[in-house]
């Protein structure tokens, strides 16, 4: 049987499928694909929403509603399949995304995520007192030099859907770069990476110190060969700041009194990390 082909309702753009029975895509379907991709970002997805440029990084990362875009335009039902992997210190799930073309009903390709309350931004919450601190054992807490403050391991059951959901969310991301081939467009999503693969990932510096004992100066920021060192963020950074501030919790009103600006276009670019770090933080309940 020879390849077919699905089309994009209302007069959307032509998208190729795997072909049937071990027959391979041809160079056409192939070059249609990529042209949709193309298409796609140019056309619907919006920087901040969909995809998050993070400074220092030569490839955009694709975020949620991005993948789940990517699902609506190659016409892609995701289904999850969970695994419990958890102990009684830890909560852990790891999911398997099918992704089944909906006009064949054929599985044309699989994600693969998971997450944990081991990760460290899981794993520690701030100590909501001095008393707190004093009576929790040396094993479940320190004391983070980065954020300077004292920390307290949290209670896994309380994040146990947020894991689940992030294990999902990766998943899907990886689902939808491995069916639309997009993995030479957007990189993987800088958030989900620990800090010091996101150092890397991004070109910043290595802390040079040894660990244990905060550092006196700040890492030089990453640079990039397109955006400057001076002067307030651009439109795309812009994005991705209103979505983290939205992601947090922290509320456009706050974060504007947090760095005494009028709006939120007047932060300078120099800052910009300042404030995702912040908006991080309050996200993870370690920002007052």
């Amino acid at each position: 049987m020879n390849a077919t082909t699905a089309v994009v309702p209302s007069g959307g753009a032509m998208v190729a499928s795997l072909a049937t029975e071990g027959g391979a895509m041809t160079v056409a379907q192939i070059k249609a694909n990529r042209e949709l991709m193309k298409q796609v970002m140019a056309d619907l997805m919006e920087p901040g929403v969909h995809y998050g440029k993070i400074p220092g990084s030569d490839k955009p990362s694709l975020l949620k509603p991005g993948a789940e875009l990517l699902c609506v335009v190659f016409r892609v039902n995701a289904k999850p399949q969970v695994e419990d992997l958890s102990d009684e210190d830890c909560i852990r799930y790891r999911v398997t995304m099918t992704g089944i073309h909906i006009p064949t009903g054929q599985e044309i390709a699989s994600g693969l995520g998971e997450c944990s309350t081991d990760e460290d931004k899981y794993k520690w919450r701030r100590a909501v007192s001095r008393a707190e601190w004093d009576e929790v054992a040396d094993d479940r807490r320190r004391f983070n030099f980065k954020s300077e403050v004292n920390q307290v391991r949290t209670n896994p059951a309380d994040a146990a859907n947020t894991i689940l959901k992030m294990a999902e969310k990766r998943a899907k991301v990886d689902l939808a770069l491995s069916f639309s081939g997009a993995s030479d467009v957007f990189s993987q999503d800088l958030d989900d990476l620990a800090e010091w693969l996101r150092e890397k990932e991004t070109g910043a510096v290595e802390p040079t110190e040894p660990r244990g004992k905060a550092s006196s100066t700040k890492a030089p920021q990453a640079k990039t060969a397109s955006t400057p060192q001076t002067g307030k963020i651009n439109e795309a950074q812009l994005g991705v700041l209103k979505t983290a501030i939205d992601s947090s919790g922290v509320g456009e009103t706050e974060f504007l009194k947090k760095f005494t600006l009028d709006r939120l276009e007047d932060l300078p670019f120099a800052r910009l990390n300042e404030g995702l770090t912040y908006c991080k933080k309050v996200q993870d309940g370690g920002a007052s």
